[in-house]
């Protein structure tokens, strides 16, 4: 009873759900058909505005332009076709789906409205040239006819004008227009480039670097060479041997590193002060690094240490260490497993 009471409420439970989300796909369907609709109002009532402006356009140019040349008709026809051309190109661009062809197009349509302009200009020209002929039986020194003659040249300036004042803007307008698309070029480069990964450099001259064929690294590598007591005392600066870029041999004090050539690390200094320096800067290096390391450096040296614990075990390396390079100080405690490094010899001990 008790499960078939689960099982019907939980089928009430699913069938609410699916009233819930079918509602939703109607609400969502119907917002989106809302949108639609009015989208669709919206194009229909601009090209409705636009058929309306051509088709006034169109009367315009009948009614002015009846009675002329058939050629000039011609070309405001053409200069209508051309805006039009360039007006969907602009849109093309804002939307940034143009091309390179296309800057070639819209240069080549604002040249020909240029040209169309100045074929205007020229027309409007020769129509005033030909209008002082047409009334010949007319008194040329009328104060109106002077009045016009005084106002055509000023008129020729204006018109002038107002073509360098197009053609600056043509330029301008070119301008901006390329810088636009080559944004627009470097941002879809961008897009569609993934960025590379960074790769080291393999521009230096040398193939080599001093860490070249160093896999592992042992204990003794990470410290300084060492010699023993006597050689100290008679000697108070020790040389060590390493090789040059150029297969040459180079000396260098103690203390530097055998692995980075030139990189100073800890250093046995001669008196007490030396050792209790090589003292701190051993357990100051020591402590950078982890406990497995510590463990796996003792069972190496021989070095038992009171417990497992990260300063324990320095504290015994770090003795140790310097027990190899001081010796035991005198009236100290005998450990066997320091006796034993003490027993090895130069070349044992790294």
């Amino acid at each position: 009873m008790r499960e078939f009471c689960a099982t019907v409420l939980h089928e009430k439970i699913e069938e609410k759900e699916k009233r819930e989300e079918e509602e939703e796909r109607r609400k969502q369907e119907g917002e989106q058909r809302v949108l639609g609709e009015e989208r669709e109002k919206r194009e229909q009532e601009k090209h409705r505005r636009t058929e309306e402006r051509d088709a006034r356009l169109a009367l315009l140019i009948g009614s002015k332009l009846g009675n002329k040349d058939q050629g000039y008709q011609v070309i405001v026809e053409q200069m209508a076709e051309q805006n039009k051309l360039l007006k969907q190109a602009t849109d093309e661009m804002k939307g940034g789906t143009v091309k390179n062809s296309m800057i070639i197009m819209v240069e080549d349509m604002r040249r020909d409205l240029l040209l169309l302009h100045e074929v205007k200009l020229e027309h409007g020209r020769k129509k005033r040239a030909k209008e002082p002929c047409i009334d010949e039986g007319t008194d040329n020194k009328s104060p109106a006819n002077k009045l016009q003659n005084l106002k055509t040249p000023e008129r020729e300036a204006r018109l002038a004008q107002k073509m360098l004042e197009m053609q600056m803007k043509y330029h301008e307008e070119m301008k901006a227009m390329r810088a636009q698309i080559k944004k627009l070029q470097v941002a879809q480069a961008s897009q569609m480039n993934t960025s590379a990964l960074d790769t080291p450099s393999m521009s230096r001259g040398v193939g080599r670097t001093p860490m070249t064929r160093i896999w592992t690294v042992g204990p003794n590598e990470l410290f300084a060479k060492t010699t023993p007591n006597p050689i100290r005392r008679a000697a108070m600066i020790s040389r060590v041997m390493r090789s040059g870029s150029d297969g040459e041999e180079i000396r260098e004090p103690l203390g530097f590193d055998r692995l980075i050539p030139g990189k100073k690390t800890v250093v046995a200094e001669p008196g007490e002060q030396g050792r209790k320096k090589y003292v701190d800067d051993t357990k100051r290096f020591l402590r950078t690094k982890n406990v497995s390391f510590f463990t796996k450096m003792a069972k190496d040296e021989k070095v038992k240490a009171k417990s497992n614990r990260k300063e324990d075990l320095v504290d015994a390396l770090t003795e140790a260490r310097t027990v190899i390079a001081y010796g035991k100080r005198m009236g100290s405690s005998t450990n066997p497993n320091l006796r034993a490094h003490q027993s090895r010899g130069p070349r044992e001990q790294g």
